[in-house]
Parts: structure tokens; sequence; C-alpha cells
């Protein structure tokens, strides 16, 4: 279910830059992981043999010569490849979100830190804010956005490359 609601997700960010004209540098291309020894090929296999397990063929696996023909690099022994993969600018995606949602009446406020978040409510250090759920949102309890946005922080601030990374994106230019 997170690969389809992954999918999903990239479909209809794709579908709203699009439709709102964003100048985000978006390239839907899909992501190529290549292996550089044997250990790593073996570990691709068994990450797509256990994909296959539940049902998903969204990861392919890749000898050396299909792995080359996607990207150069040396001493490949194999990869693999997802085609739901796209790359975008990602300071140009927030302020061009910014800039649409107040465009259409919303009021946005920077600076606020959201202490928790529950269904339909964001306590913040200002107040509550209440939303309904959008009618387009997967059904409750196939995926919580929160939980994957909240893995991904866990993962760049075990690694310790979120700061580094937030650091970069507030210096890049937006033209």
């Amino acid at each position: 279910w997170v690969a389809s609601v992954s999918v999903w997700a990239l479909d209809s960010l794709g579908d709203v830059v699009q439709a709102e004209r964003w100048s985000v540098d978006w390239q839907r291309g899909g992501s190529v992981i290549a292996a550089r020894t044997p250990l790593q090929l073996e570990g691709m296999r068994q990450e797509v043999a256990e994909r296959r397990g539940y049902g998903l063929d969204d990861v392919h696996l890749l000898g050396r010569d299909e792995t080359l023909a996607h990207l150069g690099a040396t001493d490949v022994v194999g990869g693999t490849f997802t085609p739901d993969c796209a790359a975008l600018h990602p300071a140009r995606l927030v302020r061009s979100l910014a800039r649409t949602v107040v465009q259409r009446g919303a009021a946005l406020y920077e600076g606020t830190a959201a202490t928790s978040v529950e269904p339909g409510v964001v306590r913040t250090t200002r107040g509550v804010v209440r939303a309904p759920r959008h009618p387009d949102r997967p059904a409750p309890g196939a995926v919580s956005h929160m939980d994957i946005v909240r893995r991904v922080a866990d993962y760049h601030r075990v690694h310790g490359s979120f700061k580094t990374v937030a650091g970069e994106l507030s210096r890049l230019p937006l033209d």
C-alpha cells in the first residue's frame, strides 16, 4: 500500500505542477541505484524478491549492461530501476505552493512550530488548526503522510544530512 500511495502522490504532484504551470524543474525519469560489489547486488536481489512477495513489481533488477545504459558509472555489477521517481527544485516547489494557496485566499503563517499532528488537527505554538479530510486522499489507515515525513526526517537526522540539505536549499538560486 505504501508503494501505491507513493505512486499516487507522485502522479498527483506532477498533475499539480503541470496544471498550475509551476517552474520547478520537474523531471520524472525514474531512479537507478548501481551496485558495485556482488554483496550489494545480492542485497538488491533480496529487496526485489521481497517486494515481489508483497505483489509489488515497481523495482526492477538490472544487469551490468542495463545499469550502464542508464548511467555512466564505473565498476558496476548491476543495479535496480524504478520508474516511480522524479526530480524537482525543492525551494521552487515550496514557493510555488505558497504563492498558489495565498492567491486562492488561504492565509500563510510562517515560523509557526507544530507541536503535534492528529487526524484533522495540527497543534501549534500559536494555537490549533483544524481541517476536514481532503476527499482525494487515500482512505484513512492507508498511510499516514506525517508518518512518512517523520521517517524521512528521522533518516536524515540519523545520517546527519538534514541540516546540511536544508541549509543548502536556502542558498539555491530560484531563477
